[in-house]
C-alpha cells in the first residue's frame, strides 16, 4: 500500500537497513476489488501526494518524477477491468 512505501522510505532515509527473507510470513488473495481500489482519481491523489514527498526529500530526481508520475496518472484512470488486464499481463510474472 502507499502507506507502507511512504514507511519503508521514511526508515532508509533514517539509514535503516532491510533485508530480504525467504519465508512466507503471508498469504493474500486478490479479486476484483482490488483493481478498483488501485485505480480511480482519490488513489492517483494520494499516490501522486507520495512521489512529490519522494521528490521534496529527493529520494527520487526530477527525471524519475518526471518519467513516473505520467504513467502513473495514466495507470490510475484506467477502468478496473483494462487496469486488472495489465496487472495480469506485464506485471505478475
Amino acid at each position: 500500500s502507499l502507506e507502507d512505501y511512504y514507511l519503508w522510505i521514511r526508515m532508509l532515509q533514517k539509514g535503516m537497513r532491510f533485508y530480504t527473507i525467504q519465508d512466507v510470513l503471508v498469504h493474500v488473495r486478490t479479486g476484483n476489488n482490488m483493481y478498483k481500489r488501485r485505480g480511480g482519481y482519490t488513489y492517483l491523489v494520494n499516490e501522486l501526494k507520495l512521489y512529490n514527498y519522494m521528490l521534496k526529500s529527493k529520494f527520487i530526481s526530477l527525471g524519475q518524477y518526471l518519467t513516473v508520475t505520467p504513467m502513473r496518472l495514466m495507470l490510475r484512470l484506467l477502468p478496473s477491468s483494462l487496469l486488472r488486464l495489465i496487472y495480469n499481463k506485464f506485471l505478475r510474472h
